[in-house]
């Protein structure tokens, strides 16, 4: 059974006492059902979350930092400025997740470019708002992928020319890690 709102921001409450030293809990939310929670702008530092479900949960700017997420579902969880600094993903699901949070540099990793904060995992790709498997964006320069740029913002197929062929080439060089790798 889901966890209600009311339950998570209790756990919460308590762990943010545990954090300022002031009595409270830890979270310990292992194995938790947490779908479409919504926990924006929380300190979860160091709270046990594994192997929660937390699809489809709101984690706009929280603070992940040494959480251990191992297991984790966040199928389409909104991480958008969430800080993943030293979170523990070994074996989370990021699948459709937005991926523009500080990535903890290993199976999420994040860079900024411009105007365009951009995440990636093993096998996708999100620059603003596009989020798409890396196969898809490595087909960028031809005809086809030319014009699905060009469609996405009035400047994209410039920033494309400048830029895409460059963050592929780190994306190559310096990969996210498979979910299942340690």
């Amino acid at each position: 059974m889901a966890m209600t709102q009311k339950e998570f921001n209790k756990i919460v409450a308590s762990h943010t006492l545990w954090l300022t030293g002031k009595g409270g809990n830890q979270a310990n939310l292992c194995q938790a059902d947490l779908r479409g929670i919504i926990a924006r702008g929380t300190d979860l530092t160091w709270a046990d979350l594994s192997g929660a479900d937390l699809t489809w949960a709101i984690l706009t700017g929280v603070n992940l930092t040494w959480a251990d997420l191992s297991g984790a579902d966040l199928t389409g969880a909104n991480l958008t400025g969430a800080n993943l600094t030293w979170a523990i993903l070994t074996g989370a699901i990021l699948t459709g997740a937005e991926l523009l949070a500080y990535g903890d540099m290993v199976y999420l990793k994040t860079m900024q470019l411009d105007k365009w904060a951009i995440g990636y995992t093993y096998d996708t790709l999100q620059i603003g708002c596009q989020r798409h498997p890396i196969a898809k964006w490595n087909k960028w320069g031809t005809p086809t992928g030319r014009r699905w740029i060009a469609q996405m913002a009035p400047d994209a197929l410039e920033w494309a020319d400048r830029n895409l062929a460059l963050i592929l080439q780190v994306i190559e060089r310096n990969p996210a890690k498979l979910p299942n790798q340690p």
